[in-house]
C-alpha cells in the first residue's frame, strides 16, 4: 500500500510539473511573461496555478512573442574546415587557422 501510495503521490508531482511548465511556457510564448521571469512565474504557478491561470487570462502582452526553440542558421564551414566564427576568432587573436583547425581535429 506504501508503494502505491508513493507512486501515486508521484505521479501527482510530475502531472502538477507538467501543468506548470506547459502554462508557463504559454505565457512566454504568447508574450505575457518575459523570459527573464521565468523562475518567478513557475514559482507563482507551483504556488496558486489557479490565480496564475487568472494572471494569464488577462495579462497583456509585454514583450514580443517568441518561439521557445527558434531555429539557429545554419553553421557555414569554409574551405579551412572552420566556421566564419572560427576564423574571426583566429583573426582577432592573431592564430594561424591552420592551427586552430588542427587543434580542433585533436580535441
Amino acid at each position: 500500500m506504501a508503494a502505491m501510495a508513493q507512486r501515486l503521490a508521484a505521479n501527482e508531482a510530475e502531472a502538477i510539473e507538467a501543468t506548470v511548465s506547459t502554462m508557463v511556457r504559454d505565457g512566454i510564448m504568447a508574450g505575457q511573461i518575459s523570459p527573464a521571469l521565468k523562475d518567478w512565474a513557475i514559482a507563482t504557478c507551483r504556488t496558486d496555478p489557479a490565480g496564475f491561470g487568472e494572471f494569464l487570462r488577462v495579462a497583456p502582452q509585454i514583450v514580443k512573442p517568441a518561439p521557445f526553440s527558434s531555429p539557429r542558421p545554419p553553421i557555414k564551414i569554409n574551405d579551412s574546415g572552420l566556421s566564419d566564427n572560427q576564423i574571426a576568432l583566429c583573426r582577432n587573436f592573431n592564430l594561424p587557422t591552420s592551427a586552430f583547425a588542427r587543434n580542433l581535429q585533436d580535441s
